[in-house]
């Protein structure tokens, strides 16, 4: 009879457990826009909320486990300011469930994130109709303030570290140039009397840039044809442009780029989300100015 009593506490339990966050058969639970999400800890603390900012590890991977983005692999943790939801039952609803130190997993329709946040069709081998699954480890909390202070903390830091890489990269390569008033480092390695182009002149250029340790992350070479863009648009970052406008056709040059000319403290991210160019990080180009007109 003891048993009995508390199966029957046990299963009124579940009842009341599942009639408030709609317990579905895998045991996720559900939100009322239809978010499934398991909590595997629940920390005291203040949940998150739109405005906050986020530092945590962030996984999500298809319906068979194939892995799409892993921050871990970032190095560090991602951060990021929270929104409000871009539709209904996606994973940023889930964050405001979670105290800092919680992990939780969210499954998020594939078809909402692709076409309304990707803005993309499905890739192959997603199914239409199926999920994405969301891995989650909440690290930190932070009101806007409280960011604002540790970015430019920690800002401040990644700059010097910047430029002592390039003080390194001058010195190994034995170069002793004087930087321009914004960073940009210029030599000139072929000369010519050609044209030189002006603020809204479009630019025929063939190059490729690398990191400071000599491995090349993008080039015209793999294109297979000349990069081609307007002075003045913001197409190319802006160390091209400042180094176009001292340049004639026909000449070829080697730029060390700081990080504010190219792709700064937000880095530059591949579809997928992960980073291709890291934030704070210095960048040498090699142009070729093929054209002006």
């Amino acid at each position: 009879m003891r048993a009995h009593r508390q199966i029957f506490k046990l299963a009124n339990f579940q009842i009341i457990i599942c009639s408030l966050f709609a317990c579905s058969g895998n045991g996720y639970h559900k939100t009322y826009s239809g978010l499934q999400y398991k909590i595997y800890t629940s920390n005291s603390g203040a949940k998150a909320k739109v405005g906050d900012y986020l530092t945590m590890y962030l996984v999500y991977k298809t319906a068979n486990d194939s892995v799409i983005f892993d921050s871990h692999k970032d190095g560090a943790p991602w951060h990021f300011q929270l929104m409000n939801p871009p539709f209904h039952g996606s994973y940023e609803e889930g964050l405001t469930l979670l105290a800092a130190g919680d992990s939780a997993t969210f499954l998020v329709s594939a078809d909402s994130m692709f076409n309304i946040v990707f803005k993309k069709p499905l890739p192959g081998g997603i199914a239409t109709g199926s999920k994405l699954r969301f891995d989650i480890k909440l690290e930190r909390i932070e009101t806007a303030q409280e960011a604002e202070l540790v970015k430019r903390k920690m800002n401040e830091e990644r700059r010097k570290m910047e430029q002592q890489a390039i003080d390194q990269y001058l010195k190994a390569h034995n170069l002793n140039l004087t930087p321009s008033l914004d960073g940009l480092y210029f030599l000139k390695d072929l000369k010519s009397i050609g044209i030189s182009p002006d603020r809204g002149s479009i630019c025929v250029i063939e190059y490729t840039g690398r990191f400071l340790n000599g491995k090349a992350f993008e080039s015209s070479d793999l294109d297979g044809h000349p990069r081609q863009f307007t002075i003045g648009q913001n197409a190319v970052i802006k160390g091209w442009e400042e180094a176009l406008l001292l340049m004639r056709t026909g000449e070829k040059a080697t730029i060390i780029v700081p990080s504010n000319l190219a792709y700064g403290e937000e880095g530059r991210r591949n579809a997928n989300g992960s980073f291709d160019i890291y934030p704070f990080t210095p960048l040498v180009y090699e142009l070729s100015l093929r054209a002006v007109r």
